[in-house]
């Protein structure tokens, strides 16, 4: 089961997502992040999505995880750093799937 936190300071948007994500956990997530999103303006705020705790998306994920990053870029946001953590393998998948998904705007630290 995967755990989620989403917050907003000022016009930042702060996630923080651990475990592996079941398509329950991911459509919580969704929601949760589409309610934290509508308090900033996308195309000046800071998204910092910390997944450094998150494990790799298992096939049946991948679909849900291309429409979050996805749902990223549709939104306008142009600033977007990523922290995933020492996993090689999980930062191929997810550069792989934002390259797939268009989104180009992203630092991973």
């Amino acid at each position: 089961m995967g755990k989620y936190s989403v917050s907003t300071s000022g016009n930042d948007i702060n996630v923080v997502c651990e475990g592996v994500f079941t398509m329950e956990d991911a459509a919580g997530y969704v929601e949760e992040f589409k309610i934290a999103a509508a308090k900033v303006n996308p195309a000046t705020a800071h998204l910092m999505l910390d997944g450094s705790g998150l494990r790799v998306s298992s096939q049946e994920m991948v679909g849900m995880l291309t429409n979050i990053i996805t749902m990223y870029k549709e939104m306008g946001f142009n600033d977007i750093t990523m922290n995933l953590g020492k996993s090689a393998v999980l930062n191929m998948q997810i550069k792989r799937l934002a390259k797939e998904a268009g989104l180009t705007q992203f630092k991973l630290i």
